[in-house]
């Protein structure tokens, strides 16, 4: 039998899965801004989480003279897990423990000016002219210094011409060009700043930048911090789970139902219903189920009672060619008395037919409410065996004494009467025929099993189909008509029991008939 693999499941399985693409395409993108362009993607969030730190660092070197430069950046190194390092003045001067820069960040250092001007900034002449004093005489000088032009002059970036030396009344130099940049061999991630470094021991400001590298895209959420991502990608999927559950499970429960009442119906259970309120297509196929029902409680309705009349009706001519054989019997000579015989025997086959049918037609139009009573499964057992069995076989009972099961007495001495007729007809010389019962939840399974050849695996579903015989070949001598384990069926049903049949792997086959325990039973065992 091949797994189940519910609808619930299959929605919700393909939902995540929609999820988990859409999350795939994310991360793709993102990976191809990652290697075209990150400085760009990640401008926003560097300039918020990487330039308060690095404003910090920069502080911190203020303080400090060259000299504790790679000490400082090295304890900073440990504490954020990501290499700092500080070059200044076109790699004249580096500080950490970095390495050779890569090409790429190479061009991005900013060009220091000559040696005799790095002290004190420059100063612009008129018209916005860099040079040394204004041409104007001193005493025509206001003492200010001109604004910086409309465009950008070349040299260091706007903001780079103040004179904002770190204290308390200059403050640091501000930041002129931030990057991100990905390295291969090996790979890195890279952020630069560009401003102008002081130091205890400098205070005239030398343009340099200061990087910080890191082996991971996220710098362990420096550079970039997953957890909000994900936090929000998990609400979204959460949200989403809640605004369709109450779908889906709607749909599943009423696909339930609808199956459900199928199985019924395959089983026979033609009096199922199912609740038609739905206005789609569930709704649709509930009421074609509902009238499926009907028109075939109907039709197997009519078949049953047209084999009961039918099989009524015969009984009559039957009686009568019944007498009429013994009045010829009498009068029969020595050379008639083997055709009256044959005709005796072929009497009694009809007459077996008819009792038959007339057995399978009283089960199936028994009235729906059978009254059902406690029954020791022990006694019906012993019963069975001393009307059936009698010597022809060898039994064995294994049946608590006080087990008791739900049913009517005629329907279930009937219904294991004709297993175990079955079971001595063709397994009586396999060896002994075995009736057991055990309890499983609030049933009873009353099981009985012989040692014969069983049945092929492909009957096994048809075996309690009216009429049908495992071997078409068989005849009267060989086998009935093919209605005993339909009888069965219908005889268990009838007790609001079931009935099946399988193959037992050591050869033979058992046949398991489940029923209901009594309630108070089962009150006394909790």
């Amino acid at each position: 039998m091949k797994p189940r693999f519910p609808l619930y499941a299959k929605i919700l399985l393909w939902f995540f899965l929609n999820i988990l693409v859409l999350g795939v395409i994310g991360w793709m993108v993102l990976r191809v801004h990652v290697k075209s362009g990150v400085d760009s993607f990640l401008s926003g969030y560097i300039t918020q989480r990487v330039e308060p730190l690095a404003r910090e660092v920069i502080a911190e070197l203020a303080l400090a003279p060259k000299a504790q430069w790679t000490e400082v950046l090295q304890k900073r190194s440990e504490k954020h897990r990501v290499s700092f390092c500080v070059v200044v003045e076109g790699e004249r001067e580096v500080f950490g423990n970095l390495g050779d820069l890569p090409e790429e960040l190479r061009r991005r250092l900013p060009k220091g000016p000559p040696r005799g001007q790095r002290d004190r900034p420059p100063r612009r002449g008129p018209g916005g002219q860099e040079g040394g004093r204004s041409e104007r005489p001193e005493s025509e000088n206001d003492g200010t210094e001109a604004g910086p032009p409309n465009g950008r002059p070349d040299g260091p970036p706007p903001g780079a011409q103040m004179d904002m030396r770190p204290g308390p009344q200059g403050g640091p130099f501000p930041i002129h060009q931030r990057f991100l940049i990905r390295t291969e061999g090996p790979e890195y991630f890279w952020v630069g700043l560009q401003t102008r470094f002081v130091s205890s021991d400098d205070t005239g400001g030398t343009p340099g930048a200061l990087f910080l590298r890191s082996e991971t895209f996220s710098a362990h959420g420096l550079f970039f911090d997953y957890t909000p991502w994900v936090l929000s990608l998990s609400s979204i999927v959460f949200i989403s789970a809640l605004f369709w559950m109450p779908l889906v499970s709607n749909i599943t429960r009423s696909v339930s139902r609808v199956t459900k009442a199928a199985e019924q119906i395959a089983e026979g259970q033609f009096e199922v219903q199912v609740d038609t309120k739905r206005r789609d297509e569930i709704g649709r196929l509930s009421d074609a189920i509902n009238r499926m029902s009907g028109r075939l409680a109907g039709f197997v309705h009519g078949q049953k009672r047209f084999l009961g009349d039918t099989a009524h009706e015969l009984c009559a001519p039957i009686a009568r060619m019944q007498l009429a054989l013994g009045i010829l019997e009498q009068r029969a000579d020595a050379k008639q008395q083997p055709y009256v015989e044959d005709v005796r025997e072929e009497l009694q086959h009809m007459s077996g037919l008819v009792n038959e049918l007339l057995s399978f037609s009283k089960a199936g139009l028994r009235p729906k409410a059978v009254k059902l009573k406690p029954l020791s499964v022990l006694e019906l057992a012993q019963k069975v065996v001393t009307r059936e069995v009698r010597d022809l076989a060898e039994v064995e009972i294994n049946i608590p004494e006080n087990m008791l099961v739900l049913g009517e007495k005629d329907l279930l001495v009937r219904a294991i009467g004709n297993v175990v007729r079955n079971a001595v007809r063709y397994a009586a010389k396999g060896g002994p025929i075995q009736i057991a019962a055990r309890t499983v939840d609030a049933d009873v399974e009353i099981i009985i099993s012989d040692h014969g050849p069983g049945v092929p695996e492909d009957d096994l579903p048809k075996l309690f189909d009216p009429f049908f015989r495992v071997d078409t070949s068989r005849d009267r001598e060989t086998g009935g008509v093919g209605l005993g384990l339909t009888i069965v069926k219908t005889c268990i049903e009838a007790c609001n029991g079931a009935v099946s049949a399988r193959n037992r792997k050591s050869g033979g086959l058992r046949v398991i008939l489940r029923l209901r325990r009594p309630l108070e039973l089962d009150t006394d065992e909790a």
